[in-house]
């Protein structure tokens, strides 16, 4: 069985880094399928709840964010969810759209910040998954 090789590193990125993590969980307004389902009813609670809340328990992330277009999603998880934070600049619609993949809107997301208060380690989390739970979490960074 061959070892597993060591994730790749952005040496750029990395002498610049602490070593934390952050979680950055996205969310957009505009689903075609299901619209506002993150804020949708699943046993009377919005959906999007019930990730927050698991994420919230999580040992070892430094920062959680909601990065999201979603006027009345940023001010549930504000007032819901406080140890989330929205970060001090808006998402843009051209990051919005159903043709942006996960990994353009995350790469837009980290790009605002400074380098020197990037973290070693992002979760990309999506709150439309309520099932998720904690140990989730946790088993995700023991591969970090």
């Amino acid at each position: 069985m061959r070892e597993r090789e060591p994730p790749l590193k952005d040496p750029s990125i990395m002498t610049h880094a602490k070593s934390s993590i952050w979680a950055v969980v996205l969310s957009r307004a505009g689903s075609k399928r299901l619209p506002n389902k993150a804020l949708r009813l699943l046993a009377n609670r919005p959906m999007s709840s019930y990730y927050f809340e698991a994420l919230s328990h999580v040992q070892g992330i430094e920062r959680r964010f909601l990065f999201s277009d979603d006027a009345d999603l940023n001010a549930f998880v504000q007032r819901e969810h406080p140890q989330v934070e929205l970060p001090p600049f808006e998402r843009p619609a051209v990051v919005s759209t159903d043709e942006v993949s996960s990994f353009e809107t995350l790469r837009y997301f980290m790009k605002q910040w400074d380098l020197s208060t990037l973290p070693q380690w992002v979760m990309l989390c999506q709150c439309t998954s309520p099932l998720v739970e904690t140990v989730d979490f946790e088993n995700a960074l023991r591969c970090v």
